[in-house]
């Protein structure tokens, strides 16, 4: 149905569910949340920076991070070994969207100057991440 070329993901939220993504068919795993977040009606505890590390040195897929990420606090993660993050609140809820989407890319490519951005990515490689532990709290 979504074809060879989907971008599949696999949200969890702690060590055992990210090495459970880890071998999984998955090609990224999601990790979260990372900080306090409002997006959710009852979030799952914060993932730690030290369980954020551990998880890094099991996790060889790309690693997303995702849950409370602002502007402000999302540079430490790269240095914990996060490869990209996931951003709800500090984009939508933004004066200028546009700009903040766009902070958040120069973030990025201060850690990462190869990074490619592609606009492309998001219609030609539908991202899909159902969650691991889906036990209902949305």
């Amino acid at each position: 149905m979504l074809g060879d070329d989907a971008t599949i993901g696999l949200s969890t939220h702690n060590l055992e569910q990210a090495r459970a993504a880890e071998n999984s068919p998955a090609d990224y795993v999601a990790i979260g949340p990372v900080f306090p977040t409002q997006s959710k009606e009852n979030p799952d505890p914060i993932v730690s920076s030290r369980e954020l590390q551990a998880i890094r040195k099991s996790v060889s897929k790309p690693l997303i991070a995702i849950g409370g990420i602002t502007t402000e606090n999302v540079l430490p993660l790269f240095d914990l070994g996060v490869d990209s993050v996931a951003v709800i609140r500090d984009v939508i809820l933004a004066p200028d969207i546009l700009r903040q989407a766009t902070s958040f890319m120069e973030l990025a490519l201060k850690v990462n100057p190869w990074h490619r951005f592609s606009r492309t990515d998001s219609i030609d490689r539908p991202l899909i991440s159902p969650n691991l532990n889906d036990s209902g709290s949305k």
